[in-house]
């Protein structure tokens, strides 16, 4: 009448004993086990697995987005190294986000490290309240657009002339802040200086 439990087979009646200690293998993973904690084994590498799945589609789209993401930024980038103006994103105080490559051929700035600066900084302080106007006025209406000439310091502390022209562009969504173009004039307003001072003279 003892209990018909499971015996190592190394242990088995009328089997001889050899004087062999068990195997690691055969203490840690005994020749029998319940149907039911196989069946729960199973269910939890399954569970694992579907689990390790999500991660790793998570992680995968995560890397193609920002693989797009910075696509695009070369992209964007690549085509306003080709434009000769001032291109510059400010927020509705001024803020800048973004200065196209043209800063730092026109005015001596890297544009990077534009990035976080007041735009109304650079303006000449006779020309700064009439830019704050135009700042407040663009960012108080959609699709608006202002135009604006005043004078920007150049890095070196000399002073261009440009011709601003500004639109609100919150409601983009790739843009969200007010887009500034500007275009130096300071040739221009040379030539126009020397010929009225040539006129004065005359």
């Amino acid at each position: 009448g003892r209990s018909g439990g499971c015996r190592p087979a190394a242990r088995r009646r009328g089997a001889r004993s050899t004087g062999r200690r068990p195997r690691r293998a055969d203490r840690e993973h005994p020749t029998c086990g319940s149907a039911a904690d196989r069946q729960g084994d199973a269910s939890h590498d399954q569970a694992v697995a579907e689990v390790l799945l999500v991660m790793t589609s998570t992680i995968l789209g995560v890397l193609l987005l920002s693989s797009r993401v910075a696509i695009r930024e070369r992209r964007f980038r690549a085509l306003f190294a080709q434009v000769t103006d001032l291109v510059t994103v400010v927020d509705g105080g001024g803020m800048i986000s973004f200065a196209g490559p043209a800063y730092e051929h026109a005015l001596g700035y890297i544009p990077a490290r534009l990035i976080g600066r007041d735009f109304k900084d650079l303006a000449h302080p006779d020309d700064r309240d009439r830019l704050k106007g135009v700042l407040t006025r663009l960012g108080q209406t959609a699709n608006v657009s202002e135009k604006l000439e005043c004078r920007l310091r150049h890095a070196s502390g000399t002073w261009c002339y440009v011709a601003l022209s500004g639109r609100n562009q919150f409601h983009n969504t790739s843009v969200r802040g007010i887009v500034l173009s500007g275009h130096d004039l300071t040739e221009r307003k040379g030539i126009e200086d020397l010929t009225a001072r040539y006129a004065q003279a005359a």
